[in-house]
């Protein structure tokens, strides 16, 4: 089973920033739950759910958000260095970043943190 990022993002300059927060459905912090392992091999993120007994293979675009992710819980901040980062329009990028968490979320490999990190 395979955890994919899309990777449809289109080129351009509009870098207006989009509201995370306005997201309802995405939380503002997000951690790697003590049951998920995770290593990088050949410059890919591959993720092993210890409690389902499944591996998950991250595309190079994914493995880049979950390593982001790891570093700085906060989506904002994640945000904000995928756009330095890529070439590419800030709603494309929050949309994929959004179906990204929101996926990894729902299959247990991410979990929503409190405001102290917890």
């Amino acid at each position: 089973m395979r955890a994919r990022v899309p990777v449809d993002c289109d080129r351009g300059s509009d870098r207006d920033l989009v509201n995370l927060q306005d997201e309802p459905d995405l939380p503002d912090r997000v951690g790697v739950p003590d049951h998920v392992l995770w290593q990088e091999v050949d410059g890919r993120v591959v993720l092993l759910d210890a409690d389902a007994a499944q591996y998950h293979a991250l595309d190079d675009i994914g493995s880049r958000m979950w390593k982001l992710i790891v570093d700085d819980a906060d989506l904002t901040s994640v945000r904000d260095e995928l756009l330095a980062t890529y070439e590419v329009r800030s709603d494309v990028l929050t949309r994929d970043l959004i179906r990204f968490v929101g996926e990894l979320v729902s299959t247990g490999l991410l979990h929503e943190l409190g405001a102290g990190g917890s």
